[in-house]
């Protein structure tokens, strides 16, 4: 099975160039800047067939959810930021669509929404473990 989310930056890229049917046009430019060398800041692509699966189903799949939870992880730990912390880790989403969709939840801009909120989500969780702990 093909990853869903593929991470690039510092040289590196798991997304294959050649493969602008997976990565669309901006992600595979990004994989092959990365793979060159060139300064890249770190990040990932969501694949087509993610995009796909979220505008058929206006929502992203948990496996989808979980891997860019992983991928956000990545960058945190690469930047030595983090997600909503004091020193906030910042992330721009792109669309690669040729046409725009009419509504914002169909739109890559609403996968990062529902990404910030699945991280939301999960940092919220985690907070409260330690809460629950710690009385």
């Amino acid at each position: 099975m093909i990853a869903q989310v593929l991470g690039f930056g510092d040289g590196t890229s798991e997304g294959d160039p050649r493969r602008r049917d997976l990565l669309g046009g901006k992600g595979a430019g990004l994989a092959e800047m990365a793979r060159l060398g060139l300064p890249v800041p770190p990040g990932f692509t969501l694949t087509t067939d993610v995009c796909a699966r979220f505008r058929a189903n206006h929502a992203l799949p948990e496996d989808t959810k979980a891997a860019v939870r992983v991928a956000i992880g990545r960058l945190e730990q690469s930047l030595g930021r983090s997600f909503g912390g004091d020193v906030p880790l910042l992330v721009s989403v792109r669309s690669g669509a040729r046409a725009l969709v009419a509504t914002n939840e169909q739109n890559p801009a609403g996968v990062g929404a529902a990404v910030l909120a699945a991280r939301r989500a999960s940092v919220s969780s985690r907070l409260g473990s330690v809460h629950e702990k710690a009385q």
